[in-house]
């Protein structure tokens, strides 16, 4: 959900989900544990995005944004399982183009970097971030 601003400004509210596995553990000192389980991470962004036009029917962009995510680790080792979450905070930049398709409707192509603060499982230090190639619609009205 989103709107234009004035000028070549466009903001958007993003609800986000992403789910990984996981296959290794990497300890300090370069060791690691093969492991199983999955990391799933909820986000609600506030983002802005400003657009330079081209007049050519494809429009660049650029954007950022800053909001909370819910990163719940599962891990399954040696047959023991253990879930836990963490409520963090996440940011995101990301540059991408718009493509017309009919008036008042794009393709949009885009990379997004996300990442957030280090979220705490009992103690275990960790981090989160991902590297996303998105591709969607988007709808003026």
């Amino acid at each position: 959900m989103g709107g234009e601003f004035a000028g070549d400004f466009r903001g958007e509210i993003e609800l986000g989900y992403r789910n990984n596995d996981l296959d290794r553990l990497h300890a300090d000192g370069g060791g690691s544990v093969s492991i199983g389980g999955d990391v799933t991470t909820i986000s609600l962004m506030a983002n802005i995005i400003k657009d330079f036009p081209l007049g050519t029917g494809f429009t660049p962009f650029i954007g950022a944004g800053i909001g909370m995510a819910n990163i719940e680790a599962e891990i399954r080792f040696a047959g023991l399982s253990d879930k836990e979450d963490d409520n963090v905070f996440a940011y995101q930049f990301f540059a991408g183009g718009g493509i017309d398709l009919a008036p008042k409707v794009k393709l949009d192509l885009q990379y997004r970097f996300f990442a957030t603060s280090d979220p705490d499982f009992n103690g275990l230090e960790s981090e989160y971030l991902s590297h996303n190639f998105l591709a969607g619609l988007r709808f003026g009205f």
